[in-house]
């Protein structure tokens, strides 16, 4: 990777010398037709775009035209949404399908100069390798390259939309042929909000679909109970509050907690702290290992029936969870999980959590059961694997009407 990066760096600095000496030194409108000046200018411009290919995009060797082919873009910045894109190409790769999985800087999108080079090369692949659906799943990252682009929505209201009714500092979201949306699933109806930031923009009757990406399918079995295990970020309002920080660090104190995630917002913890997870498979593996997961939500997330991504490795992995009051997880796994209010005092917050890891202790044949149940709700209702199926026929449909209009 390094001399790939040392490769690009050096074909943008080849770039410049060759503009500034075309522009600065040497311009004359005859020098624009010199067979030397267009073959150069061209050159290192199609060695830019193919060190962008080498350096962000992950295509399959062993392409077989006889298979569905997507493409699945995120932004690399980001734990959460880098874990979520990784589970959906081992989910799509289960189903047998062909996956160009592209990883971006998120700056590489926004930039003036670079997204030009980044839509092109997007666009040179995808006219090369023709994916069925081009997969988004950040409003983070705006890209609409050449094919049938789909945009995951899987953020809160506020983050979203503005007040006037348009969507929020997300240039151009309107112009995604297709979205999937989060809130539909946990609120039993279209988002309001959605429909009316795109008919701000005149894109009426654009298809929505309700899925939700969580877990990839995976054998249940049963883990230890261990310790609380949290995991992620615990930014955002209300995790980010004295009355969360004070109960953390109060069960790290008393040896009940381990932390894995961002060192600045978990090194207080001191030896709790065990580090960062940057793939599903180690997330698993480490909630299996401790058995019981705390799942915290940010207010807005709580207050528009959002989950977090990190269920998919709690329950998947056979734990049992400990969860705020999110209507999402209360309207799918009911009882099956332990709850919490997150919005008591911080005293208050750990004898709930107390409470719980007692019972755990005693009850371990009523654990299991749960545990087991919500892993059963998981792999019913949102298994990867069967959602991208569902989002295969929509687009057949879809795609299709988009064609004929």
């Amino acid at each position: 990777m390094k001399n790939e990066i040392k490769f690009f760096l050096k074909s943008l600095i080849n770039l410049l010398k060759e503009v500034y000496k075309f522009v600065i030194i040497k311009f004359h409108f005859k020098n624009i037709f010199k067979i030397r000046y267009i073959f150069a200018i061209i050159g290192i411009y199609v060695i830019v775009l193919i060190s962008i290919i080498i350096l962000y995009l992950d295509i399959p060797y062993n392409f077989d035209k006889s298979k569905t082919t997507i493409a699945v873009y995120g932004p690399t910045d980001q734990i959460d949404e880098a874990m979520l894109q990784e589970r959906i190409v081992i989910g799509a790769k289960k189903n047998g399908w062909n996956v160009i999985n592209a990883k971006l800087p998120v700056w590489l999108s926004i930039n003036k100069y670079t997204k030009h080079f980044l839509y092109l090369s997007l666009s040179l692949v995808n006219a090369v390798y023709k994916p069925k659906f081009n997969l988004h799943i950040s409003p983070r990252l705006i890209l609409q390259p050449l094919g049938y682009n789909i945009m995951y929505l899987n953020l809160q209201n506020e983050m979203l939309f503005a007040p006037n009714g348009e969507f929020k500092g997300h240039k151009n979201i309107d112009k995604y042929d297709a979205f999937i949306d989060v809130y539909n699933v946990a609120n039993d109806d279209e988002n309001p909000y959605l429909k009316k930031a795109l008919a701000k923009k005149r894109r009426y009757n654009i298809p929505i679909i309700s899925l939700c990406f969580i877990p990839n399918y995976i054998e249940y079995s049963p883990a230890k109970r261990e310790q609380i295990l949290i995991t992620g970020s615990i930014l955002g309002c209300n995790r980010d509050t004295f009355r969360i920080k004070y109960m953390l660090q109060k069960l790290a104190d008393n040896n009940l907690m381990v932390a894995y995630g961002p060192k600045d917002e978990l090194k207080s913890l001191g030896n709790a702290y065990k580090g960062l997870v940057l793939n599903p498979s180690e997330s698993f593996y480490i909630h299996k290992k401790y058995g019981i997961s705390l799942i915290l939500h940010t207010l807005e997330y709580m207050l528009t029936n959002i989950p977090t991504n990190r269920i998919a490795e709690a329950v998947s992995s056979g734990a049992i969870v400990i969860s705020d009051e999110n209507g999402f997880i209360k309207k799918f796994f009911g009882d099956n999980v332990l709850y919490i209010n997150t919005l008591a005092p911080a005293d208050e917050i750990y004898s709930q959590i107390l409470k719980h890891i007692n019972w755990i202790k005693q009850n371990p044949t009523e654990v299991e059961k749960k545990s087991k149940a919500a892993y059963d709700i998981l792999m019913r209702d949102f298994c990867i694997e069967k959602q991208l199926f569902k989002l295969d026929d929509f687009v057949d449909k879809n795609k299709v009407r988009k064609e004929k209009l």
